[in-house]
């Protein structure tokens, strides 16, 4: 994958947690951890990814350069698409290249967060 497929903005956010006052950890507002370049695609194909477009939802394949800043980035994420505002679930993350160069991200749109 060359850097001129990575056409769209995405920002990483995280669950803030904030103390009730009673020592118990409470989650907060979302975040904003880090934002970079992004290639968003659909992901085509199979029985579970037609399944899931019958819901209402629909699986993504997200690629953004690894970096730094997303060291502690997991499925406790979510991802939002900085020009539409669409929000996306983290499911799982991969290292396709196996050279840590690229993170590629199964999420899906249209879950409530």
């Amino acid at each position: 994958m060359d850097a001129g497929s990575l056409r769209e903005r995405v920002a990483f956010e995280a669950r803030a947690f904030v103390d009730d006052g009673m020592g118990n950890p409470q989650s907060g507002d979302w975040t904003l951890r880090h934002t970079c370049a992004a290639r968003i695609a659909p992901k085509l194909g199979g029985e579970t990814v037609l399944a899931s477009r019958l819901t209402g939802t629909q699986p993504m394949l997200i690629t953004v350069r690894l970096c730094r800043a997303l060291a502690d980035f997991g499925t406790d994420w979510r991802i939002r698409d900085v020009r539409t505002d669409a929000i996306y679930n983290v499911k799982a993350m991969s290292n396709p290249d196996e050279k840590k160069r690229y993170l590629e991200i199964l999420a899906v749109s249209g879950e409530a967060t």
